[in-house]
């Protein structure tokens, strides 16, 4: 008897590769004797310092206990979840004219930020086509593209100018094929916050080369102290634009599974692309009901004191890493000014042993167990990323470690 044939994964499988999950949660054991830190992750909730609003954790129990909301909801959400996620984006543009360009049934609810940028990307891409990407990105972006057969095309983000986007050189990228622009803004993985005339100038960018924009929002509320936040929805221009949003960050509820996006088109040349979304939603039949639910009742309502906390520990973190700038160790980098992240650039001339970010990343958590993110997997090399969002006394305890490490390795 012929044994039965293998079964191969599809080429859309293959495709896809999530390079945020294979480092962190395929990790190699590390040699050091010390706790393991992880700086590694985007999880807020992890050390239960940064917390969920009360009025939206009471909601959701008032929702479950009512029984009202056990059944499958619309594909594209609750119309009361899209008016109240429309109306809370309003709160980001600075004119009634604007406001008005944002329609509740031109926003769907996702299942997270992550299905978000899926049906954004896939709705709009054939495979064989590209799309410019600001690098450093968040590596969703570029998994989404490879596992779609779309070319994620990176241009660069200048690291000494709060990482604005170098336009000339995403300018000599565009081709026949190019289908739109993507970037994160308050940006993971960098920490910056644009100012309003460079989002002004990507929008002017997109205006001249007929390019749709994408804009992954969902650290709005999390600017600093003194910072300003800049929604490409806010300005007059003719270009269609998707942002991308959620509760996973500012509400501190990444597993509820609550995003959005919200296609702003004044000219409405772009419902094709929101039909498109909108079939592609139709994959997974909706995002959590009870979720949609909460925000209803509570998006609005959160208090800002609330908000202002979660910044507070925010900014705290960040600055605990001041104090690698205090040391001639091959680290430096530019202040964080939003998210809960920031970059670190790695001197390899001041090192004996590590030509890499990777090499960086692999022999500090081997020695120190410290857990930060290469560079290269967010689109560029000499940096890792490490996290602002955990207790200051963690991150004071792995600046220590790695400090020393880098002294160790240092020529």
């Amino acid at each position: 008897m012929s044994s039965f044939p293998e079964v191969h994964a599809s080429k859309h499988a293959q495709r896809t590769l999530q390079p945020l999950t294979e480092l962190t949660d395929k990790m190699k054991p590390s040699h050091s004797t010390k706790p393991l830190i992880k700086l590694s992750m985007g999880d807020p909730t992890a050390d239960g310092n940064l917390v969920a609003p009360q009025i939206l954790v009471d909601e959701m129990v008032d929702i479950v206990k009512s029984k009202d909301f056990n059944g499958y909801p619309p594909v594209a959400g609750f119309n009361d979840a899209r008016q109240v996620v429309a109306e809370y984006w309003k709160k980001f543009c600075g004119t009634p004219g604007r406001k008005d360009q944002i329609h509740w049934r031109n926003v769907l609810l996702t299942s997270g930020g992550s299905h978000a940028i899926m049906l954004a990307i896939s709705a709009l891409c054939n495979e064989g086509d590209n799309l410019l990407v600001g690098a450093p990105a968040f590596p969703h972006y570029k998994t989404v593209c490879d596992s779609y057969g779309v070319e994620c095309r990176y241009f660069p983000l200048d690291a000494a100018r709060n990482w604005e986007a170098d336009l000339d050189a995403a300018a000599k990228l565009v081709d026949s094929k190019t289908r739109g622009v993507l970037f994160v803004n308050p940006s993971n993985p960098c920490g910056s916050n644009y100012s309003r005339a460079h989002v002004g100038e990507i929008i002017e960018f997109c205006e001249k080369h007929h390019l749709p924009l994408i804009s992954d929002e969902i650290y709005a509320e999390l600017v600093f102290k003194d910072e300003v936040f800049t929604s490409i929805a806010d300005f007059d221009t003719d270009v269609p634009r998707v942002v991308l949003g959620g509760s996973a960050k500012h509400a501190v509820t990444p597993g509820w599974r609550i995003g959005w996006l919200i296609l702003v088109d004044r000219k409405e040349v772009a419902t094709a692309w929101m039909k498109g979304m909108d079939r592609l939603a139709q994959l997974l039949t909706g995002s959590n009901s009870i979720g949609q639910m909460s925000l209803v009742r509570a998006l609005t309502k959160i208090p800002q004191d609330h908000v202002d906390s979660v910044i507070a520990q925010l900014e705290e973190g960040a600055k605990v890493y001041n104090r690698l700038l205090k040391h001639d160790i091959g680290l430096s980098f530019d202040a964080p000014r939003a998210s809960m992240f920031i970059m670190l650039k790695v001197d390899f001339n001041y090192f004996k042993d590590i030509a890499t970010d990777m090499d960086f990343y692999e022999k500090l958590l081997d020695e120190e167990n410290v857990q930060v993110l290469p560079g290269e997997i967010f689109g560029v090399h000499g940096f890792v990323r490490a996290t602002t969002s955990r207790p200051a006394r963690i991150v004071n305890e792995a600046v220590d470690r790695i400090i020393e490490f880098c002294e160790r390795h240092k020529k």
